[in-house]
């Protein structure tokens, strides 16, 4: 299990200020908090573009600032989240959307992974 998954998310149809919200309130950092919600902006975009896309998960960023929060966490958490789940850029360019999509979606996924693989070493140490 992971540690994202520890508390009671909300559902699917939630939306990604709620999974942010939910997250804070159940003591996740505030930059996993940011990442969790900005993977729901993912999984519910009706987005048609990359440029599309990137302007609805930072509208999203811009809102999660606007609650009670590290504001530096959710900028560097969402800025980090961007780049890597964009770093396959080529890939990116030579694959219709829904695919481009599919691809941040794993990436986004394999990130919070590294994250939380990271988080356990910190605390041992």
């Amino acid at each position: 299990i992971h540690f994202y998954k520890r508390y009671k998310m909300p559902g699917a149809e939630s939306s990604p200020v709620d999974i942010f919200q939910a997250a804070l309130k159940a003591n996740v950092s505030t930059g996993i908090a940011a990442i969790q919600g900005l993977m729901q902006v993912l999984r519910q975009a009706q987005a048609k573009t990359l440029q599309e896309l990137v302007s609805l998960l930072n509208t999203e960023t811009d809102n999660f600032k606007k609650i009670d929060c590290s504001v530096i966490a959710v900028t560097s958490a969402a800025e980090l989240f961007l780049r890597f789940i964009t770093l396959a850029h080529a890939q990116l360019e030579t694959q219709d959307f829904e695919n481009c999509l599919n691809l941040m979606l794993d990436r986004g996924t394999k990130f919070l992974e590294k994250l939380e693989s990271m988080r356990g070493k910190i605390i041992e140490y």
